[in-house]
């Protein structure tokens, strides 16, 4: 390979893995608190047609709205709040920190767990309390079931949008219940506190019906209950392995390489009635 070519090669591989592990250096979380149906409109106006990414809902006056605004954009928005004379302070003045101190912390578990299982010879899977992949989640639930096939039985949804198999778990210690609850997890892929929750629920039950709770018991003998962990397990790895924040599925729009769709946001009832967008490179897009 001749030097100017492998300069090129290596300076294209560079920005491919730019683009493709999106970091968020300098960006700024801000909580802004609109005093007056003007700064509501305003903010809903943005969320509709700028690149911000809104954390939390705008719903009324003095109810402050959380706003995720990129490095280069900062100074242009802190600006137009200035001019609408809106209150905002910097709440995390660099993301790419805090979740560089996240995934450091992933990593440290992820390193326990294989020395647990390769030195120490431990076979249970212990992911309580803890962020894992998606494949973790099923083994966790598959042994579960494993350990008590009678009541417990990890079920088949279908696949994802990248042929995943996406799984749930049933929780059945009455056969002849006609009662169910469902709980489901995951479904915007950078949540990653639901998926937790979902396996932390799995783990209580199980345990405290065993262990003879009697406030369990009586739940788990009259309903059977339904979890599925990740409903978003495409999103779910794609905000593991490569964007941290990414939000939707992983379906490609078809649109200036736009890809997914808010899951949360698709559902026939009332459709596009309000909260989601029209567009498809939207956080939102419905």
């Amino acid at each position: 390979m001749n030097r100017p070519f492998f300069f090129v090669f290596i300076l294209i591989s560079i920005v491919i893995c730019d683009e493709a592990n999106r970091l968020y250096v300098n960006d700024k979380l801000v909580r802004v608190e609109p005093l007056t149906d003007e700064h509501i409109k305003y903010l809903q106006d943005l969320e509709m047609n700028s690149s911000l990414d809104f954390w939390t809902e705008i719903t009324r006056p003095n109810k402050p709205v959380d706003i995720h605004i990129n490095a280069n954009e900062f100074g242009q928005y802190v600006s137009e709040f200035d001019q609408y004379s809106i209150p905002f302070n910097v709440v995390v003045d660099d993301l790419q920190t805090i979740i560089d101190i996240e995934r450091q912390q992933i990593e440290r578990d992820d390193f326990m767990r294989q020395i647990e299982s390769r030195w120490l010879g431990q076979t249970k899977i212990d992911i309580v309390g803890k962020y894992v992949s998606y494949n973790d989640i099923v083994t966790y639930m598959q042994e579960k079931a494993n350990n008590d096939p009678t009541h417990i039985k990890v079920r088949d949804m279908g696949n994802s949008h990248e042929g995943r198999s996406m799984k749930l778990i049933s929780i059945q210690y009455n056969p002849s219940s006609t009662r169910n609850i469902w709980i489901d997890c995951g479904i915007h892929a950078r949540e990653w506190i639901t998926p937790a929750m979902c396996v932390w629920m799995i783990d209580n039950l199980i345990e405290d019906y065993n262990n003879n709770n009697p406030t369990i018991r009586d739940l788990l003998n009259y309903w059977t209950v339904y979890i599925a962990p990740v409903l978003n397990p495409d999103g779910y790895e794609f905000s593991r392995s490569k964007t941290r924040l990414w939000r939707k599925n992983r379906r490609n729009n078809n649109f200036l390489n736009c890809y997914g769709v808010d899951l949360n946001r698709n559902y026939p009832r009332k459709w596009m009635e309000g909260g989601a967008s029209n567009s498809p490179c939207s956080e939102t897009y419905g």
